[in-house]
């Protein structure tokens, strides 16, 4: 396996890999966290920086594109990290900045500084507060029978019966959470789930980090009549710029769903790339608006205790533990 790795890790040529992450959280959390994929432990996280910085070309998104990376003597990386969580500013860019990297933050401005939760933290909370009978009971009010056959077997836990909300309309989804809430007696606390302050975000800029756009709400963009789409895109693309005072090169589909209508309403708002959450790398002459990323999960690049392991984060980086291309669809929780 070591003679292939090399060998893969080699022949990434002129490739950029760009690296996928959420939350970076101490390990206590990342146990109770209820979507463990989207959690990489703390220490785990700071190996893998060590590593990067030692073996290749780090920059931000917007950045590592204008690299030479075909004239380059080590492989090229840019870390990106989704939604806007409080420990990208509290945890990750400390660590980044500690080997004298920078990163790249697709923040949804809906949820930054405003002490809500996104929609997917609030569903998966409610969700493990009610029972599965009426878990299923609200979902079918909402929809009636037209997907019954879709829902989660009885032992799903929230993260399940979340991800099944990723397939609903808007309207359903929203209903969805209503009734929950409803039957929850109150809405979930937001301790653990809380975004960057705009401050933070700020700060982050000022640094030198990338700030990005994630939309205002995480909306599944595709779903979106054209109204919305140019509203999520755009007012985005305008909140993060009064932020930073500056442009906002960089994009990211929410779930990494898109079609070309939202490819187009990406192209038109100025952003000069997006990013999917296909797997793959990319290359100097593929489509700056469908940029796959490497996804990193926990549970394929740590121990079984959660330590670190990096031999297979390397691995992981070299697509050699098997996995396929995906479009990018629902996916995961994010």
């Amino acid at each position: 396996m070591s003679g292939l790795l090399a060998r893969r890790e080699r022949d990434r040529g002129g490739a950029l890999t760009v690296l996928t992450y959420h939350r970076v959280l101490p390990e206590e959390r990342c146990a109770r966290y209820p979507f463990p994929s989207l959690a990489m432990p703390l220490g785990a996280f700071r190996e893998q920086v060590r590593w990067l910085a030692a073996h290749g070309e780090v920059a931000s998104l917007a950045q590592a594109l204008e690299l030479d990376a075909a004239r380059a003597r080590r492989p090229a990386f840019a870390l990106t990290f989704d939604d806007g969580y409080d420990d990208s500013s509290e945890i990750v860019a400390g660590i980044l900045e500690e080997a004298g990297l920078r990163g790249t933050f697709f923040v949804t401005t809906g949820f930054v500084g405003t002490g809500d939760l996104l929609w997917f933290d609030r569903a998966a909370l409610l969700f493990a507060e009610v029972g599965d009978r009426d878990r299923r009971a609200i979902v079918r009010q909402a929809c009636g029978d037209r997907r019954a056959g879709e829902l989660p077997p009885p032992e799903a836990d929230g993260a399940s019966w979340t991800r099944h909300l990723k397939g609903l309309l808007p309207g359903e989804r929203a209903a969805v959470l209503a009734e929950l809430e409803r039957a929850a007696g109150g809405a979930p606390a937001a301790d653990g789930y809380r975004s960057m302050s705009v401050a933070q975000v700020t700060e982050l800029h000022r640094r030198g980090h990338e700030v990005g756009s994630h939309t205002v709400s995480h909306a599944m963009l595709p779903d979106l009549d054209e109204a919305a789409l140019r509203r999520e895109i755009e007012a985005a693309r305008d909140t993060i710029a009064g932020w930073t005072g500056g442009t906002v090169p960089g994009f990211c589909y929410p779930n990494g769903d898109h079609d070309e209508r939202t490819v187009a309403a990406v192209v038109r708002a100025g952003h000069a790339y997006a990013c999917t959450t296909r797997d793959g790398v990319h290359g100097p002459r593929d489509d700056r608006y469908r940029i796959p990323r490497v996804d990193v999960a926990p549970g394929r690049v740590t121990s079984a205790a959660g330590r670190p392991d990096t031999t297979a984060f390397r691995r992981e980086l070299c697509g050699l533990y098997g996995r396929r291309g995906r479009a990018p669809a629902i996916r995961g929780a994010r």
